[in-house]
């Protein structure tokens, strides 16, 4: 089993300044939660616009446990008093999650090892195989990721999720100024661009700031 994570990771650096503070109505770049792509609003002095994204819970939905198999079996015999002969076969398979550079979901992913050996007192003969295969595995950030920039099936127009998105957040916006005219001199009116999931140059695409601060598990 697993826990998920979801604390924010505050802004470290001047590279990380375009983050926002944890909840604030323009939402935030927060630690192991995925698809929170983003745009940036000239009219709101650069300030980027986060999705809310999910949690690795609720990506993973109830497929959450952990699990390995591993199978070793192996024939051994004697081809003179001298010579041995063997053959051997490892078999491993499992699912679990793995964080390197991003977070992973490690499903059905399988291992096979092939060895065939002659062995004397003076020398040995030895050739291996292996086989790996990742199965239905996949990586939570671009999954995440994938989901919202994906066309929305509920779009006439073909547009993605977070196209539809940011398109009804600059529309509330422009409605608020509208209401209250005199901030349009200030502000202008809002135009979405389009959305991205890679940020700054200094700050790889999805590179999880878990890596770059610890998060505590809840």
């Amino acid at each position: 089993m697993f826990a998920a994570y979801e604390d924010v990771c505050p802004p470290r650096s001047p590279a990380d300044r375009y983050n926002n503070p944890a909840g604030s109505g323009l939402g935030y770049d927060a630690v192991n939660r995925y698809g929170d792509v983003s745009t940036t609003f000239g009219a709101l002095n650069g300030q980027t616009v986060f999705m809310p994204g999910w949690s690795e819970r609720e990506i993973i939905g109830s497929d959450s446990p952990a699990k390995l198999y591993r199978i070793i079996p192996s024939v051994h015999f004697l081809v003179t008093d001298k010579i041995k002969a063997m053959v051997e076969f490892k078999r491993a398979d499992g699912t679990t999650s793995y964080q390197a550079s991003n977070r992973y979901r490690l499903k059905n992913f399988a291992t096979n090892q092939y060895r065939v050996e002659l062995r004397s007192d003076r020398w040995f003969v030895r050739a291996y195989q292996t086989q790996d295969s990742g199965a239905n595995s996949y990586d939570l950030p671009f999954t995440g990721a994938f989901m919202q920039t994906a066309a929305d099936a509920r779009s006439t127009s073909g547009r993605s999720y977070a196209e539809r998105y940011f398109g009804a957040y600059a529309q509330a916006y422009n409605i608020f100024l509208g209401q209250n005219a005199g901030n349009v001199a200030v502000a202008g009116p809002l135009v979405p661009l389009r959305p991205r999931y890679s940020s700054r140059p200094a700050r790889p695409s999805l590179m999880p700031c878990a890596s770059r601060c610890a998060p505590t598990p809840r």
